[in-house]
């Protein structure tokens, strides 16, 4: 009877430990579980306070083009919406930032007109950029396809539903505006390396006919808007307007670089002063990150008033 009640007794204690070894094991499970739902709880509030960051240096942007337009009729370079921000401590957080001019970048859009045709002198000024990068010319047949109304393939170099449907993953050809240039990956003829050759250069703003800043146009831009304007011209041409922006296009045309060539450069498609802005924001605050890339529309004239027209944003 002994032996029978401590074998019970035994029984009973290996329970009883394994019953806490359980309890030992759920408490700690749900104690980690709690410290990571509250450790992932804090990074999305990090993130989201980190783009609220994000989204004031937008406002901050918007401020500085507005008081832009009504202290000047030009811009260029050494303005203010130029400035760069490196990592400026704001309430917790840092914040970077940088303006740019998209009208120093050619407008893929303006290779087709409002009524969705073609654009000849559009499409002559991107066959020169491509020319410029080392490109060939013809790829432009393909992007203006993607863009036009029409399902008519553009020779040489032009492609349409039929192209694109064959492929290992078929899709059809756009047949609108770009939305954004990282689109023309998908474009016949285009790949990663030849968008990423592309890319400083241009730009996919909601209008036709959006000219070109000369104040603010890198030399390969300069290079592209008439025909014999060779990299020598371009850069004397940066070197001039560096201390001195051109003033209007008449000033612009009689540099002498130009004046010895006298290329032939469509006047509609150049200007002194801009319309279009990308503002690119990065804040980090605790364990949040957070970008924003805001495209930026500016009224004509000088009532400051500007838009937002589109956002880009990630975290990481």
């Amino acid at each position: 009877m002994t032996g029978s009640m401590a074998a019970q007794s035994g029984v009973a204690l290996i329970t009883a430990l394994i019953v806490v070894a359980l309890v030992t094991v759920i408490t700690v499970s749900a104690t980690s579980s709690q410290q990571l739902e509250l450790r992932r709880t804090a990074n999305v509030l990090d993130n989201d306070r980190a783009y609220l960051f994000a989204l004031g240096a937008e406002v901050w942007a918007i401020q500085v083009l507005a008081k832009d337009a009504k202290d000047n009729k030009i811009d260029h370079l050494k303005e203010d919406w130029t400035t760069v921000i490196a990592n400026l401590p704001v309430e917790g957080a840092t914040v970077s930032g940088r303006g740019e001019d998209m009208q120093g970048r050619f407008n893929l859009n303006n290779l087709v007109d409002s009524g969705g045709k073609r654009s000849d002198i559009d499409a002559r000024l991107f066959q020169r950029l491509l020319s410029v990068l080392e490109l060939a010319p013809e790829l432009a047949d393909a992007v203006i396809d993607w863009l036009d109304a029409d399902i008519d393939v553009t020779l040489p170099g032009g492609a349409e539903d039929s192209a694109y449907l064959s492929m290992k993953r078929p899709y059809r050809a756009a047949n609108r505006r770009f939305e954004s240039p990282s689109e023309l990956m998908l474009v016949s003829g285009f790949d990663r390396a030849i968008y990423q050759k592309l890319e400083p250069y241009i730009s996919a703003l909601p209008a036709h006919g959006v000219s070109i800043n000369v104040n603010t146009a890198s030399p390969e831009v300069l290079r592209m808007l008439g025909e014999g304007i060779t990299a020598a011209d371009a850069k004397e041409l940066s070197v001039a307007r560096a201390d001195n922006p051109f003033d209007d296009i008449e000033e612009f045309l009689s540099q002498p670089v130009l004046q010895a060539k006298k290329p032939e450069i469509v006047t509609d498609r150049v200007s002194v002063s801009s319309r279009y802005f990308m503002v690119y924001a990065e804040t980090r605050l605790g364990h949040g990150r957070a970008q924003l890339f805001s495209l930026l529309q500016r009224a004509e004239g000088n009532s400051g008033k500007v838009a937002v027209v589109s956002r880009g944003q990630g975290t990481y």
